[in-house]
């Protein structure tokens, strides 16, 4: 059995984080540089409440687990992804923890949220694009998480008072603003992430929130 686990799996570290273990399957979304550049994008202050959109193997909520918040909800359409998620939860002796197995465009929770983060799919589903690897294909492409969708989910389980963070591909930016705008929500920072190989950004991270106000703009080069 242990074998066939170690077959299926790494055990790696967050990145500048070697104290923080997680498992990762093989064949699913593993941590990237978007992840990593969302987890350390993050500043919100002490004892709130976060929710995890797609919260995969939970690197994201691990991440948030250092800005120590009151509690934590992850939801993710892929059970076996979350089986990993309280792996790595417990293994790093996270407690104040929740994993829901859920649609995330069907996602409406009673008690709202005062933090909300997602390093959602990027891609507009499109047959020719779809990778072939499902678990993959989920992460991605948006067969399941639109855009759209995942603007309206934030707008109906946000506090008014509270922020959502999130990382795109630079190239969709103006979809985010227009759904941003559609649902009254404002981008109050804003990180442009470039690749030091590649004139064009590459990402962009968001602190958003119902509130309007003067957007703080970063730039940030990532070095291979």
């Amino acid at each position: 059995m242990l074998a066939f686990f170690l077959n299926m799996y790494t055990l790696d570290y967050l990145p500048n984080h070697i104290d923080i273990k997680l498992y990762q399957h093989k064949k699913m979304f593993r941590i990237n540089t978007d992840t990593c550049l969302l987890g350390e994008f993050l500043d919100f202050k002490p004892n709130l409440s976060v929710l995890d959109i797609g919260t995969n193997n939970s690197a994201l909520l691990l991440y948030s687990s250092l800005l120590k918040p009151k509690n934590m909800v992850g939801i993710d359409i892929n059970n076996e992804a979350l089986e990993i998620a309280k792996r790595n939860l417990d293994m790093n002796n996270v407690i104040n923890y929740k994993l829901i197995n859920v649609d995330a465009s069907k996602f409406i929770s009673e008690d709202k949220f005062d933090i909300i983060i997602s390093n959602p799919p990027y891609f507009v589903s499109s047959e020719d694009l779809k990778n072939k690897n499902e678990y993959l294909r989920m992460a991605r492409h948006e067969e399941y998480l639109t855009l759209k969708s995942l603007i309206n989910t934030v707008k109906l389980n946000l506090n008014r008072d509270g922020y959502f963070y999130m990382v795109h591909r630079y190239t969709r930016l103006e979809d985010i603003k227009n759904e941003l705008r559609i649902n009254n929500l404002f981008i109050n920072r804003m990180c442009v992430v470039y690749d030091e190989y590649k004139i064009d950004p590459v990402s962009v991270l968001l602190k958003i929130s119902f509130k309007e106000s003067e957007v703080i703009i970063e730039n940030k080069t990532v070095y291979r």
